[in-house]
């Protein structure tokens, strides 16, 4: 304890005479008081016992990767094509899935910009400018950006030069995160559950008159833990001081590193959203024949009223086994739950995994997964 005690002080001593420093230790602090700023291995490490016990039970480590055949590799373990799952969402439900489709290659940016352009203008589905582009293969919103014309069709390009798709876009302003799993004991004649419902609420600062935006980002209680990212954002504005009670919304990715707030939201299952939901889960149909278990939903919608009727969904995209239910993160909600919540996913991705490789199905092996993660750890977007 007195080692412990003598490392934080030797932290801190001279990091109290300047405001700047001060502020960086408040922040700190509060990244340390609670879970939803915990690194990924200290949030997850919890459910690792449980991992190790039904590894035990089911006689191999990976059989939850048997989730999801539909969607390759392992059930969405990493590094998996947004084009394939998205080809199997529209398979299910084509006036609830959001249409998207590959961007075209060429060997240059000015080329690929054209032929981009060419088709969103062409595919009466993706609905004309803005549009939605982002990598085929990456993971927190990396890469994803609106592209309302032809300039920010060639920005994208000169950023991202990997494989992409083009999606249409839908305003909102709503978005959830819904985890589904497959549970043939569910009642009413579904074949699964939404396991979790999420809110993603993009965060507003309410401006004073007196202050710039940087000043009270940086002097927020919980906007300061993220300045550096929304400065970032805002960097041609950080300086203005606009009216009071102006608001200004500081991310438009509904990404919790990107600054979006998640909130638990289960007044909003109501029995015909999860019919909704369910008809589509149990309706993928990827090229490769495969459906679909187990993993969350990106949703927008216009209004809550519309949604609990079942109307109105605009799915963005799918993710597979290794995706989190995300009202881990709720700020209201403690550490005990999002751990609790963590085992009891794992719990089930590997007894549904288990009863897929009953049916067949076979699941990684070790050496597999290891360099499929060095590939996809290489291959994907860096910004």
């Amino acid at each position: 304890l007195s080692t412990l005690l003598l490392a934080v002080l030797l932290h801190v001593r001279f990091r109290v005479f300047t405001s700047a420093e001060r502020r960086e230790l408040g922040v700190e602090w509060s990244r340390l008081r609670h879970h939803e700023w915990w690194p990924t291995w200290a949030m997850h490490a919890p459910a690792v016992p449980v991992m190790l016990w039904q590894s035990i039970r089911y006689r191999h480590p990976l059989v939850f990767t048997c989730c999801n055949p539909g969607i390759t590799p392992g059930g969405g373990i990493g590094g998996e094509s947004k084009l394939e799952s998205l080809e199997g969402l529209l398979a299910a439900d084509t006036d609830s899935v959001l249409f998207g489709c590959a961007a075209p290659n060429a060997d240059s940016t000015d080329e690929r910009t054209k032929l981009t352009l060419e088709l969103i203008e062409s595919e009466p589905r993706l609905g004309g400018l803005p549009v939605m582009l982002k990598p085929d293969r990456g993971e927190q919103a990396r890469g994803v950006t609106k592209c309302s014309d032809a300039d920010d069709v060639r920005r994208y390009f000169e950023t991202f030069d990997t494989d992409s798709l083009v999606q249409r876009y839908h305003p909102g302003p709503c978005e959830l995160g819904v985890f589904w799993v497959r549970d043939p004991a569910t009642k009413s004649g579904m074949q699964g559950r939404v396991f979790s419902c999420c809110r993603k609420v993009m965060p507003e600062l309410e401006c004073d008159g007196t202050r710039t935006i940087r000043e009270q980002i940086r002097s927020h209680k919980r906007y300061r833990i993220q300045a550096d990212r929304f400065e970032q954002q805002l960097a041609d504005r950080l300086d203005d001081v606009p009216e009071a009670g102006t608001r200004i919304t500081l991310t438009n990715t509904a990404n919790h590193k990107m600054g979006a707030i998640f909130r638990q939201a289960p007044e909003l299952v109501t029995p015909e959203f999860e019919r909704a939901i369910d008809s589509i889960a149990t309706g993928f149909a990827a090229p490769n024949g495969g459906g679909f278990d187990f993993g969350r939903f990106d949703i927008r919608y216009t209004d809550d009223e519309s949604l609990k009727r079942g109307e109105g969904l605009a799915i963005v995209e799918v993710n597979g086994v290794t995706s989190e239910a995300i009202d881990i993160y709720d700020p209201d909600r403690s550490v005990w739950f999002a751990w609790g919540i963590l085992q009891e996913q794992w719990k089930l991705a590997y007894e549904i995994g288990a009863k897929r490789r009953s049916e067949g199905v076979k699941p990684m092996g070790v050496l597999e997964l290891v360099f499929g993660a060095r590939r996809h750890l290489k291959d994907r977007p860096s910004h």
